[in-house]
């Protein structure tokens, strides 16, 4: 079996999501085994690591000495971020102006470089788009804006997709009023990796084929266990 090791260090680091928010993000070292062909479910609280891998696998961020195999041989992280997806993500043009374009753009400039459809409108019937918004950023799209990603990083022939950190609300805002989860099984028999990370593992049960459960000690303290609250109350 195929598969993507990722050996992590301890870090921390402030990452910018999709909606431009500036956050710290910790992981612990740690290795994550993704094997082609597989879905699989990232659980941890914010901030303790699921961004943080998603963002480092897809490039958003840098590795600042992450390791990353394939089949047991070293390859660099742009190699890996090459192969990567992180759905949901604005696309921009190029120089000398980097400037967000419409998602036709985005669509038609993915075709025409890889050649993974025939047309736009190949692309549209397989991923059920609404033509008529295609002429929107991808940021100001509602629902429809992670099938649409979904597509654009499927017509690159990316073979990673990951996904933002969701917590509950999120998770079921993504994947019920985007129906992305409907493209999941093609996606696994075409040997590709879907991760989702996620505040609950309840998320992910049923349709996800390994759960990782990130666990920092850090993330488990309770603070009213803390002797200067037993003080007080």
């Amino acid at each position: 079996m195929e598969e993507l090791k990722i050996i992590t260090m301890q870090r921390s680091e402030k990452i910018e999501n999709a909606m431009k928010e500036t956050f710290n993000e910790v992981i612990l070292d740690n290795t994550f085994i993704f094997e082609k062909g597989k879905i699989y479910g990232i659980v941890c609280e914010q901030g303790e690591g699921g961004e943080l891998l998603s963002s480092l696998i897809s490039g958003r961020i840098k590795a600042i000495g992450e390791k990353a195999f394939f089949n047991n041989s070293e390859i660099p992280f742009s190699e890996l971020q090459n192969k990567a997806w992180y759905v949901g993500k604005s696309e921009y043009s190029g120089r000398p102006f980097k400037r967000e374009i419409i998602a036709e753009k985005a669509i038609d400039k993915a075709i025409k470089k890889y050649g993974r459809f025939k047309d736009i409108n190949d692309l549209i019937e397989q991923f059920g788009l609404t033509k008529g918004r295609l002429n929107h950023k991808i940021s100001s799209y509602s629902g429809e804006k992670w099938r649409v990603s979904l597509a654009i990083g499927y017509a690159s022939k990316k073979e990673i997709f990951c996904f933002p950190w969701m917590n509950t609300a999120y998770f079921n805002h993504i994947m019920l009023s985007s129906s992305v989860y409907r493209f999941f099984r093609k996606m696994k028999e075409e040997g590709l990796i879907i991760i989702l990370p996620t505040s609950r593992k309840e998320n992910v049960q049923g349709f996800v084929d390994d759960i990782i459960e990130i666990n920092n000690p850090s993330f488990k303290f309770v603070a009213s266990d803390h002797r200067d609250f037993k003080l007080y109350f």
